[in-house]
């Protein structure tokens, strides 16, 4: 009931809209390719063709063949490649793009790398890759708390994340140009702590639901806007479970008034007082249900939790840096990451998924491609 979609359906057909532009694919003017390295094309000790057929490295490819005359002709690799098998900044960026934001698993991605490219690579080798990201990740990681910790307004999130069978915590902190995860065993006040300052905390708006973590004193968040799609979800189950009460409809047509009113570019201190004294005269309402047992129903606990936060239901009236809505934190790709692989092994790898996610997330933000940003980053510490 809670998680019903509030999108009302338009009646048309699935696909591209007549007098929507669209567009064709056009060849890029950058083209870029990978070095491959190889043996001459003919022994340099006799002069004869070289048959060659032999691969050894990636992301550098060496071939080596062994002529008739006994001499045995070897690809040169770059400077910096000096193992005889060696994963370079595309093989890493490649697997940690595929394995964080594609999801696809270990022991898939093993064998797409064996089918695909020849690739004998182990799931150890998929775990060691993702460690590394991790490391080479931890200035641009920390420069995205601070494009969080440094804004106007901040979305927060928390959402439960399953590691070697035990519940702990995904924290997300957004905002238009950044998407910081944070792991945590914990889903307190702690936690917010642990990544920002209470100074940091104070500087901004946060955009949350009404999780109690969120409001406490030992919190040092002092503006909020509470999440209006999650008031929506609550109303519609309480206007399905008291049919006979219109209280959760007139309040499901004051929020979405509301927003209609910021949508329309109707903002300001006049329109959030008539919201707020519309709000006032509802929670002031009677009840129409009431228990047996004397306890209060799921409608009255939603309209004590309303009135609770109810100067921090408007804030985005006033302020046009505020979203209504906190839905760009609940954006959860972790959940589909679980829902393919069940569950995280280990800390080590849900700090490796929280890391990278954030750094793909916000490359996605900004229109770039993130296997490019990974590759950058593996480029430029390897270099």
């Amino acid at each position: 009931m809670y998680t019903e979609s509030q999108r009302k359906p338009s009646g048309r057909k699935s696909g591209g809209q007549k007098g929507h532009q669209g567009s064709t694919r056009l060849q890029s003017e950058n083209v870029t390719g990978v070095e491959r390295w190889y043996p001459a094309a003919v022994c340099p000790q006799c002069g004869k063709p070289l048959d060659m057929d032999a691969a050894k490295v990636f992301d550098h490819l060496q071939m080596q063949v062994k002529c008739s005359c006994g001499h045995c002709c070897k690809g040169q690799f770059p400077e910096n490649v000096n193992a005889p098998v060696s994963y370079g900044p595309n093989i890493m960026a490649m697997t940690s793009y595929l394995s964080t934001y594609q999801n696809v698993p270990f022991k898939r991605l093993t064998h797409l790398y064996e089918t695909i490219f020849g690739l004998h690579m182990s799931e150890g080798s998929v775990s060691n890759m993702l460690n590394a990201m991790r490391k080479l990740s931890k200035t641009p990681y920390e420069m995205i708390r601070q494009r969080v910790a440094g804004g106007k307004v901040a979305g927060s999130d928390e959402t439960g994340v399953n590691v070697g069978g035990k519940n702990n915590w995904f924290w997300t902190f957004q905002n238009e140009v950044v998407t910081y995860i944070a792991f945590d065993k914990s889903r307190g006040h702690e936690v917010v702590n642990k990544h920002f300052s209470q100074e940091e905390q104070g500087g901004m708006v946060w955009v949350t639901d009404r999780w109690p973590t969120y409001f406490m004193d030992e919190v040092g968040m002092d503006d909020h806007q509470i999440c209006i799609a999650h008031l929506l979800r609550n109303l519609t189950y309480t206007m399905q479970a008291f049919p006979d009460d219109a209280w959760s409809l007139d309040m499901l047509d004051l929020l979405r008034d509301s927003v209609h009113q910021r949508n329309q570019g109707n903002i300001g201190t006049e329109v959030r007082i008539k919201m707020e004294e519309r709000l006032d005269e509802l929670l002031a309402r009677p009840p129409i249900y009431t228990s047996e047992d004397g306890k209060d129903t799921a409608l009255d606990k939603l309209k004590k939790s309303i009135a609770k936060h109810k100067d921090h239901v408007f804030t985005f009236l006033t302020n046009p840096d505020v979203p209504p809505t906190n839905n760009d934190s609940e954006n959860r790709p972790a959940k589909t990451k679980l829902k393919v692989s069940g569950c995280f092994r280990s800390e080590t790898g849900v700090e490796n998924y929280a890391t990278v996610a954030s750094i793909i997330q916000t490359a996605v933000k900004n229109g770039q491609n993130p296997f490019e940003v990974l590759r950058v980053i593996t480029t430029l510490v390897l270099a």
